[in-house]
């Protein structure tokens, strides 16, 4: 699966609900123990790489996706007195710009997973 089909699948998944840090934590530790091998056909190249020595490296996926969510207008109640109408506006929300963010490493120890770790605000699936 290529990056960009699984982080649009991914985001898929969030926008309607059934995302979840589990189900992220279920998939990345699916790869402990496997050949680094496997994560780069799955994953694809990685975003960064760190050799720590000569057995041990990093490789880092990051992604990041930003939008504007857009506010709900308010609903208007009008009262009438003497020839006098008067509106006043009730709820409604103001837009907002959001980043999502999800930035995962993992320890490839002899070329085998050893471990990860992951942060951002969207590190789901």
């Amino acid at each position: 699966m290529s990056k960009r089909l699984g982080l649009t699948a991914l985001l898929a998944a969030t926008a309607i609900g059934c995302a979840s840090q589990e189900g992220y934590e279920k998939i990345v530790n699916s790869y402990l123990g496997s050949p680094e091998t496997v994560l780069l056909e799955r994953w694809g190249p990685p975003d960064q790489v760190y050799n720590a020595d000569a057995d041990t490296k990093y490789l880092t996926y990051s992604r990041s996706q930003s939008g504007y969510m857009p506010g709900t207008p308010p609903t208007y109640q009008t009262s009438c007195s003497f020839g006098y109408c008067t509106s006043i506006p009730i709820g409604g929300s103001p837009g907002y710009a959001y980043t999502d963010t999800c930035k995962t490493s993992f320890k490839v120890v002899h070329g085998t997973i050893a471990s990860w770790r992951s942060q951002g605000n969207a590190c789901v699936a």
